[in-house]
């Protein structure tokens, strides 16, 4: 057996920051290895120098397409190159790679590109839309193709069997963990929910629903929109998210369409979201695709319940009656289980406190020590070769 003291950890991901999504689990992971001592380095698109410019602060839509591109692109083949020079021979290095570059004895996979393609309602328009689709498909066709990883880490058994339906050579690399969750950051804090109610002009004793996520078409924020029409007009939304001003724009016309503007309110992207979910009664995501959706457990972590579609990893973690209900992609269905909770005030109680019971299993350090067991693993592996 391999020395502990010997084993080095390297995390690759285009941005390691506290966030949602790849870069924010990139950055739990590191602070959990970094305080096990056993993080070696990091390397991110700040790797490559470059990112001059003043592209990233413009407001013009095309252009942050164009830097999303470059990035992407160039983080994937530049950061690759450079990877496999500086890295590929130092047997007591374990990488850890999130999403881009071809390199990592681990790979973290935050989803499958070929997936979510197929399951788009115009995976043609998707393409036409956005040419980055294509380079993103092709990417991890060769990523699996080539066998770059020694293990493929999935969130849940349904991504994993995802992968390997669309990538069978994938089997034999396959480890399931979950995301972890900060449940420190996330926690029932009631103070706040007066203040925030306040603050956004929102009644006491108004049902609050609370969406999470950039993507609106993909995460189904529409039919949460239809289910307000009807819901008693006590029951109100919290829109979080949303990325360029005119996507936002054409939801809020959706919500004046069908009468509800003055129950849906816009807030953009926040920095307070655990503030915000404090403030909150429920949690709502009717999304077509996820690997692990995290905001989820994080909702949770707040004491708040969730109504999520049964995608990725989702059953997993959701338990009718318990923190939540599985929902299906529909108005309807959405309004006859958030009807459910309005008429039974005991049930929302078990279920909030079943919420916060259920993300401290996702703790982070929980999760952290069983990626350190895999690169531990690994790491004998490349002793042995």
């Amino acid at each position: 057996m391999v020395d502990d003291l010997e084993l080095e950890i390297l995390q690759c991901a285009r941005e390691i920051k506290p966030a949602g999504g790849v870069s924010g689990v990139a950055y739990e992971l590191e602070r959990q290895l970094t305080q096990a001592g056993k993080l070696s380095d990091r390397f991110t698109i700040e790797s490559l120098n470059i990112r001059k410019g003043a592209w990233a602060s413009s407001r013009s839509l095309i252009l942050r397409k164009i830097q999303l591109f470059r990035d992407v692109v160039g983080y994937s083949v530049i950061g690759t190159y450079i990877l496999k020079r500086k890295y590929q021979r130092r047997r007591q290095l374990v990488s850890i790679c999130h999403n881009d570059v071809l390199f990592g004895d681990i790979y973290v996979n935050h989803g499958l590109h070929k997936e979510m393609w197929l399951q788009s309602k115009s995976p043609i328009r998707m393409l036409l839309r956005n040419p980055l689709h294509l380079f993103l498909l092709v990417r991890e066709w060769l990523r699996f193709r080539l066998n770059v990883h020694r293990r493929v880490v999935c969130f849940s058994k349904s991504e994993g069997d995802l992968l390997v339906k669309h990538y069978p050579n994938a089997k034999s690399m396959l480890e399931i963990i979950p995301n972890g969750v900060d449940i420190e950051r996330f926690t029932v804090d009631p103070t706040q929910r007066t203040d925030i109610r306040k603050r956004l002009g929102i009644e006491d004793d108004n049902f609050l629903l609370i969406f999470v996520g950039h993507e609106f078409e993909r995460k189904g924020l529409a039919y949460i929109i239809h289910a307000l029409t009807g819901l008693p007009d006590t029951v109100q939304l919290l829109v979080i998210g949303g990325g360029a001003e005119q996507n936002i724009q054409r939801y809020v016309t959706l919500s004046e369409e069908a009468g509800v503007a003055e129950r849906v309110h816009f807030l953009g992207t926040r920095r307070d979201v655990p503030a915000l979910m404090n403030a909150s009664d429920m949690f709502v995501m009717p999304s077509y695709f996820e690997a692990w959706p995290l905001v989820g457990l994080e909702a949770m972590a707040c004491g708040v319940p969730a109504l999520m579609t049964a995608v990725g990893g989702v059953p997993d973690f959701l338990q009718d009656g318990v923190n939540g209900f599985i929902i299906q992609r529909s108005s309807d269905d959405l309004q006859e289980k958030i009807q459910l909770v309005l008429g039974d005030a005991a049930l929302h109680a078990r279920m909030r406190h079943g919420a916060r019971e259920t993300a401290v299993r996702y703790a982070w350090n929980v999760i952290a020590a069983r990626y350190l067991a895999l690169a531990r693993q690994v790491r004998a592996e490349k002793t042995d070769a």
